[in-house]
């Protein structure tokens, strides 16, 4: 046990390098196929998206990004999760190297990532059923983009709890 509680920063690290990943991939998916008809549609947290549409022999391919209010505060929870997560990444590291710094960071950022994650996730389907009379969630299905974000987060705050389970056992 106390291997795991010596490299607790381990697990701060992959989180935030998770998260970071989580930026690269789709936050909701939506694929539909029939014979005469093929649909996909990405929308990452940027609020960027990428649409794709097949339809008796015609490809019509969107790329776009929002530029409505929403896309405006989706620009910015984005950029503040990013952000705590590259300082949960460099604090990480220089506990690595005997650096003194605070860990509480890790849990205080890791909690405002999992909070800016639902303030987008409750936002987009507030203003779809505002904009389309239609729920987000129940047309497109959460993506690594959304996932990685609460899976980066659990294992920022297992980081910090391991490290105060260490500081406790001495």
């Amino acid at each position: 046990m106390k291997q795991i509680k010596k490299y607790s920063w381990t697990f701060a690290l992959i989180g935030g390098i998770i998260t970071l990943i989580s930026f690269l991939t789709p936050a909701a998916t939506f694929i539909y196929r029939s014979p005469s008809y093929n649909t996909e549609f990405y929308r990452w947290m940027l609020d960027f998206y990428f649409s794709h549409v097949y339809e008796l022999g015609i490809h019509t391919t969107t790329i776009g990004l929002n530029t409505s209010i929403t896309g405006y505060i989706s620009f910015i929870c984005s950029f503040l999760i990013i952000l705590f997560n590259i300082l949960i990444i460099i604090s990480a590291i220089r506990y690595r190297k005997g650096i003194l710094v605070s860990k509480i960071n890790w849990l205080v950022f890791a909690l405002l990532t999992v909070i800016l994650t639902i303030v987008w996730m409750v936002m987009k389907e507030i203003s779809t059923i505002i904009s389309f009379n239609h729920s987000f969630w129940g047309l497109l299905s959460p993506g690594f983009g959304i996932i990685g974000l609460f899976l980066g987060a659990t294992l920022e705050i297992v980081g910090f709890l391991l490290y105060r389970k260490k500081l406790r056992s001495r």
